[in-house]
């Protein structure tokens, strides 16, 4: 009785041959650049986030400050892209530009608007914020005795 064996068996004695550790090393050298421009995407959106609720914090303080002044003081605090810090301060190296608009008396109250930019990326448009409230001079809620 004869055993017939195939003509031709392929044999594995466990190693990897050359083509397919160039596909592995491909396969994972697509999937490291893939991870890294999702790890550039997210840290660019946390940066514009940040810098976008800062904005908005620098302009709702201004505008608080704004309320708390006295009426008849608005127009001195009207100024023209200056350089703040994230804690809405002046400063020098400050990386946001704030414009405050003070509106002309009307009926005891007057419009106020408080801009700001900030850069975010190059060849991007800064981020920008832009608040408006009426303020109302309080002498008139005053009742005469």
């Amino acid at each position: 009785m004869t055993i017939h064996q195939p003509a031709y068996r392929a044999y594995r004695r466990g190693n990897f041959t050359f083509v397919e550790i160039m596909g592995a090393t491909v396969v994972a050298a697509i999937i490291i650049a893939a991870a890294v421009a999702l790890i550039n995407v997210v840290q660019w959106g946390m940066v514009h986030t940040y810098r976008s609720s800062r904005a908005v914090s620098v302009a709702d303080s201004r505008i608080a400050q704004l309320h708390a002044a006295h009426f008849i003081d608005l127009p001195m605090y009207e100024e023209s892209e200056v350089r703040v810090n994230d804690q809405g301060v002046p400063s020098g190296d400050g990386q946001y530009l704030r414009t405050t608009l003070i509106g002309s008396e009307v009926r005891f109250s007057r419009q106020v608007s408080v801009e700001v930019s900030a850069p975010w990326k190059a060849n991007m448009p800064n981020i920008e914020v832009n608040l408006t409230t009426v303020i109302t001079n309080p002498d008139i809620l005053k009742a005469d005795p």
